[in-house]
């Protein structure tokens, strides 16, 4: 098993939070985007 530690700033204003939600853009919906790529 890989385990990556990552250190992560953003601006929230755009943002819906940082957990996943079932309407509109969160960080974790393109961080976990970004990953699979």
């Amino acid at each position: 098993m890989v385990r990556l530690a990552l250190g992560v700033s953003y601006d929230g204003s755009p943002w819906r939070g940082w957990q996943s939600q079932p309407h509109g853009q969160t960080v974790q919906d393109h961080f976990q985007e970004a990953v699979r790529q």
